[in-house]
């Protein structure tokens, strides 16, 4: 899809960059490195740099030169697929750089039979019809209707949303996922960070703000799921910074306030 928008939108250089940093690149870490200080610096396109490869700041001659290759080699690579476009048909476009997995697989297939469909269409038709399908994914992973069947139900709290039950058990609340730190990270606002330097650090903030907020949007429904009981465990004795066990620790009373009975494990 990336690699598709950037050949319809050459300027997308947020599609180009989530390309170069697909495994199949090709293109290591330390280049994608190199590219991004290179383009903090410079303001130039991805397209641009990497077509300046040579003159860009490098860690020593031989990574230099060995990773110039692998950079001349996507290069032309992308020059190439940038050509062919819409001078033949998507499929066969597709599988010239369709990796050969499950997706890769599934992808040919909404393609043939989106071209089956549609004989005369342009390519930018298809990316729309790819993005509201990702749209219906997203609709999909919305609340389930209510059921009046008894028993006990397994539900994320996505799929609780707009429920409600007598009884609601919340477990685990200690738990935090376990969070990588990328040598780059990408803002379509901000640009892109490579790690310790001030864009990483802002890119890093903003995504730590957005996913905290969201932590306590989905607690906040999780919570209100219950009608009469609701029952919140952590196996941790001590609260960690950010889970939502924290967040009990600070709103305990307001949690009795609007519940009829809350019991804390």
């Amino acid at each position: 899809m990336a690699l598709l928008k950037w050949a319809l939108n050459p300027s997308d250089d947020f599609s180009l960059w989530t390309v170069l940093s697909a495994p199949w690149s090709g293109l290591s870490l330390k280049t994608l490195g190199v590219l991004a200080q290179a383009r903090a610096q410079n303001h130039s396109s991805l397209e641009a740099l990497l077509k300046r490869w040579d003159t860009l700041p490098h860690l020593s001659k031989s990574e230099a030169k060995r990773e110039g290759k692998k950079v001349q080699k996507f290069l032309f690579a992308l020059q190439k697929l940038a050509w062919a476009k819409e001078r033949m048909s998507l499929e066969s476009w597709y599988r010239n750089i369709a990796p050969d997995t499950l997706r890769g697989r599934r992808f040919l297939k909404l393609i043939r039979e989106f071209e089956k469909q549609n004989p005369d269409f342009q390519w930018v038709e298809f990316l729309h019809y790819m993005e509201a399908l990702q749209e219906e994914e997203i609709v999909a992973s919305e609340p389930l209707e209510e059921s009046s069947e008894e028993g006990v139900r397994l539900l994320t709290v996505h799929q609780a949303k707009g429920l409600e039950f007598d009884t609601v058990y919340i477990p685990d609340l200690g738990y935090l996922p376990r969070k990588d730190s990328p040598l780059l990270l990408i803002d379509k606002k901000i640009g892109i960070g490579l790690k310790e330097d001030s864009i990483y650090t802002e890119i890093k903030k903003k995504e730590r703000e957005c996913e905290r907020e969201e932590s306590k949007r989905l607690f906040y429904v999780a919570v209100t799921r219950a009608k009469n009981k609701l029952v919140l465990s952590t196996g941790n004795p001590k609260a960690r910074a950010g889970s939502w066990a924290s967040f009990i620790e600070s709103s305990k009373p307001l949690l009795k306030s609007v519940m009829c009975e809350a019991t804390f494990l």
